[in-house]
């Protein structure tokens, strides 16, 4: 006995859409993985590039200790004397200032 056709083909569109569907299912675990592995490489380019700059950069920022405790003593002496020159220059402003708002007194009537 013959099988019947619609059951062939029931059967066939079955298989084609079970096949379909891994296929599918195969194209989008590639296209994650890929987008995975891009994302991976990009990391790891990040950090050797960070260390290829970390060796060029750090022996030419280098300070001697000195140097640093000088630079800071330096630059806290301009900060004094800048402060000191400031509250003199506020102090003279404000006997200009105190001079300014002295009334003179009345000298006879007019």
């Amino acid at each position: 006995m013959p099988l019947d056709e619609t059951i062939v083909s029931d059967v066939a569109n079955s298989n084609f859409k079970v096949i379909a569907n891994s296929v599918a299912s195969g194209i989008a675990q590639a296209g994650s993985l890929a987008a995975l592995n891009a994302a991976s490489n990009q990391h790891s380019l990040n950090l050797i590039s960070q260390a290829f700059l970390a060796e060029a950069i750090l022996p030419r920022a280098g300070v001697d200790v000195s140097e640093a405790v000088g630079t800071k003593k330096v630059a806290e002496a301009d900060l004094a004397r800048t402060v000191d020159e400031l509250g003199t220059a506020v102090a003279a402003l404000q006997q200009i200032m105190k001079g300014a708002q002295t009334t003179r007194p009345e000298t006879g009537g007019g």
